[in-house]
């Protein structure tokens, strides 16, 4: 490969320097796309407060069918104290 030199290596990189960049107004939505819908911290505390009472019931279930296992509580007290953190920061 042979690189170029003079004038017109120049000329090609002033070209590409003074190039204006323009970005979309609209991007990532195309035609008849709904509107992307924001979850408050709110929604979000509730959603982990619902997965948290499943996952609390199921673990139960679980116990009661097939006996105990000592990673499945630890799983939900990892769960249940995320869930915590996650209300407790939106009380703030």
């Amino acid at each position: 490969m042979t690189r170029r030199t003079g004038a017109g290596a120049r000329g090609a990189r002033a070209a590409v320097e003074a190039a204006p960049i323009r970005l979309p107004t609209d991007v990532g939505r195309s035609v008849g796309a709904m509107p992307e819908r924001t979850r408050t911290v709110s929604e979000r505390a509730k959603a982990m407060l619902v997965i948290t009472v499943a996952a609390l019931v199921l673990a139960t279930a679980y116990s009661a069918a097939l006996g105990g296992n000592g990673w499945l509580w630890f799983a939900w007290v990892v769960l249940g104290l995320a869930t915590l953190g996650l209300v407790a920061a939106r009380e703030k």
